[in-house]
């Protein structure tokens, strides 16, 4: 037998060691030339920097660049020039802030100049480290915040963040799908009058993509 198409579908959002599974899976997948469908909503960081078309990939939930664009589409329609960007230490972290430099350089050519305040990749489990980084964050003057981590790992810096004033009406932090979490994944509420990129990430939003095809 022959195999024609592999389809590779997933409604996982862990962002741990199955996530960077699934990547390893598609990679090896790609090289077999065998042409691939994927709908794998926690595909952080897989295809940062990458031309997919030599894999024969098609992924099908909106990858992290799309999530960043969003942003910057944000960003630009209230013209908010200048930003900060913090992440956890999750899959894609040194890539997310590469690709916000890339987008915002391709976005300054057309139109706004944005500025980059303040960046920083925080330890989570090293609550010290993130104080000192949410404090250098206060200082750098950056009222607008944008946030790639897990929820779990975004509760973790909002909890250090408020007795720094950091989540006060002077400030906004805007997430990635993965700070929000999922139904399944969430426990308690997001962070109040956050922003963040949302789109279905369970077989739900699968069913949309087939029906719209």
């Amino acid at each position: 037998m022959q195999v024609a198409l592999i389809i590779f579908v997933t409604a996982s959002e862990t962002y741990d060691t199955t996530t960077a599974a699934e990547q390893y899976f598609l990679t090896l997948a790609g090289y077999t030339g065998i042409p691939v469908i994927a709908w794998n909503a926690d595909n952080s960081g897989f295809s940062l920097g990458k031309d997919l078309t030599p894999y024969r990939i098609i992924q099908m939930a909106p990858p992290i660049e799309h999530q960043i664009r969003a942003m910057i589409a944000l960003l630009q329609r209230y013209s908010w020039s200048k930003f900060g960007v913090v992440c956890s230490q999750m899959a894609g972290s040194p890539e997310f802030i590469k690709s916000v430099r890339h987008e915002i350089a391709e976005a300054s050519n057309k139109s706004a100049k944005f500025e980059i305040m303040f960046h920083s990749q925080l330890d989570t489990s090293n609550l010290t480290d993130v104080d000192a980084q949410l404090l250098e964050l206060r200082k750098s003057q950056a009222k607008i915040v944008l946030l790639y981590a897990t929820a779990a790992q975004a509760r973790t810096i909002f909890e250090r963040a408020v007795p720094l004033g950091l989540t006060s009406e002077k400030y906004l932090w805007i997430g990635t799908q993965s700070v929000r979490g999922t139904q399944t994944s969430v426990t308690g509420h997001t962070q109040p009058g956050m922003l963040s990129v949302n789109f279905h990430t369970g077989m739900e939003g699968w069913d949309i993509i087939l029906f719209s095809l």
